[in-house]
């Protein structure tokens, strides 16, 4: 985990930039960094430089939880995935930001919000994942 706060504490980018990056983050796509950012209540647009140790350590914790519950679940079909054996993937049921924009936050209620984070959509919930202005390591 101490890796992985390290390589934030290089980049500048917005957080979710940084963990779609294979060259950081092995294995992380859009929808997967929307779901770990929201379980890790951390805005997508803040720069990775800024994260707390906790937060990096958080973040690290539910992308292992995401990408193993979704590898049992067979992936993620929301358009046209599937796998080599014809199968679709299940976890697109356990979704609670990715494509959820203009429904309530599952945590507390506030609508869902899409906007662009790197040219990617990206959906987050404003009240949970709030962007923080000043940040002190």
């Amino acid at each position: 985990m101490a890796n992985l706060f390290l390589q934030f504490a290089k980049h500048k980018k917005p957080i979710k930039s940084v963990i779609l990056d294979q060259n950081v983050v092995a294995g992380v796509g859009n929808i997967y960094a929307d779901e770990t950012l929201w379980r890790a209540k951390i805005n997508p647009m803040q720069p990775a430089c800024t994260l707390k140790r906790s937060e990096a350590d958080a973040l690290h914790d539910q992308i292992i939880a995401v990408l193993g519950e979704s590898i049992k679940l067979g992936g993620t079909t929301v358009h046209t995935f599937v796998s080599a054996d014809g199968r679709t993937g299940g976890f697109q049921d356990k979704l609670q930001v990715y494509g959820k924009q203009g429904t309530p936050c599952p945590r507390c209620g506030t609508e869902i919000v899409k906007t662009k984070v790197g040219q990617r959509g990206t959906h987050y919930c404003p009240q949970c994942q709030p962007l923080r202005k000043r940040v002190m390591h």
